[in-house]
């Protein structure tokens, strides 16, 4: 079923099945058009990222019809970074937004790439380690929790706390 032929997207009472406080209530989380167990989401994203890493950069400019590098662009434009700040890019991926943010910041800032997924921070660390300028750019691969914290190191601050984290 195509996405405007699924009445879930226009129908806001559905679309509100996809908030924290109801999945918690029910137990069921959705992804894509299928509907798991709260506990097993979390497997399900992390099996679809994995399965998808090595061609996510192409298939996202494919399906994009590469308009999603102009967004990209504006995007981190918006976000006025300067020279100097510490930038945490969160679900960061094959780290685009985190090139151009670490281009704005410069070698005295510091960029982080915070993905729950390996495959994808792996899948985008040749756009990134082999060039000095870039040498400010981070990873860290951990699971976001919900739970939030006020205390952050970051220029712009970033809610929440982190568990299961690993260097990549």
């Amino acid at each position: 079923m195509a996405f405007w032929q699924n009445p879930r997207w226009f129908d806001d009472s559905k679309r509100q099945e996809q908030i924290d406080d109801y999945i918690h209530a029910t137990g069921k989380a959705r992804f894509g058009i299928r509907e798991y167990a709260e506990e097993k989401k979390a497997e399900a994203v992390r099996i679809h990222f994995d399965r998808v890493a090595p061609k996510y950069d192409f298939m996202n400019s494919l399906l994009s019809f590469g308009i999603q590098h102009a967004w990209k662009r504006a995007a981190v434009r918006m976000l006025d970074i300067h020279a100097g700040e510490r930038v945490l890019d969160v679900c960061g991926g094959t780290g685009d937004l985190a090139i151009l943010a670490a281009r704005r910041t410069g070698p005295s800032g510091q960029v982080v790439i915070f993905d729950i997924n390996r495959a994808m921070i792996q899948a985008g660390r040749h756009k990134i380690d082999p060039f000095a300028d870039l040498g400010h750019i981070g990873y860290v691969q951990a699971t976001p929790r919900r739970s939030p914290s006020r205390t952050t190191p970051l220029t712009v601050p970033w809610w929440g706390s982190v568990s299961a984290m690993s260097r990549t």
